[in-house]
């Protein structure tokens, strides 16, 4: 893997013959030319998204619900009994749930950990933090596809 700051290096690494032209240029001139890599940009879709969702504060909220959960759930025996038999199958359903999006967190966590990992970044790097830095990297990219598609059509 390599350091996802570097990424931002691209744009600020210009030709000496034209300083106009980054190698973020380069980069985005090689991948528009290659059929197989022309999918490569649309796989930055979801980037954009996921650069407000912070992992620790998900954990933090799911916590917060699972306890108060719990709560209605140990009140149930003193609830009116009409109520208890709807309660009883609605905290059967939500722990259920609250189960499986555990499992999905623990997941997602367990990803980004790898992802972090693999771009060299500290473990402790915020979900937030990491995403824009790919984001932002996107944007650039997509600019640069801009600016190469008119100073191709200049030339």
């Amino acid at each position: 893997g390599f350091k996802l700051s570097s990424l931002s290096k691209l744009a600020e690494t210009r030709s000496p013959s034209n300083r106009n032209i980054s190698l973020a240029h380069y980069f985005t001139d090689q991948v528009d030319a290659d059929t197989k890599l022309s999918e490569f940009f649309k796989d930055f879709s979801a980037v954009h998204t996921s650069k407000v969702v912070d992992l620790k504060q998900v954990r933090s909220n799911f916590n917060v619900l699972r306890r108060e959960v719990q709560q209605v759930i140990s009140n149930i025996p003193q609830a009116d009994p009409i109520f208890v038999v709807v309660f009883e199958s609605w905290s059967t359903d939500a722990l259920r749930k609250l189960t499986s999006f555990e499992s999905s967190i623990d997941k997602a966590d367990s990803s980004f950990k790898d992802l972090v990992s693999y771009f060299a970044e500290a473990p402790t790097t915020p979900s937030t933090d990491f995403f824009s830095g790919i984001s932002d990297f996107h944007l650039t990219i997509q600019q640069c596809r801009i600016e190469s598609k008119k100073r191709r059509e200049e030339e």
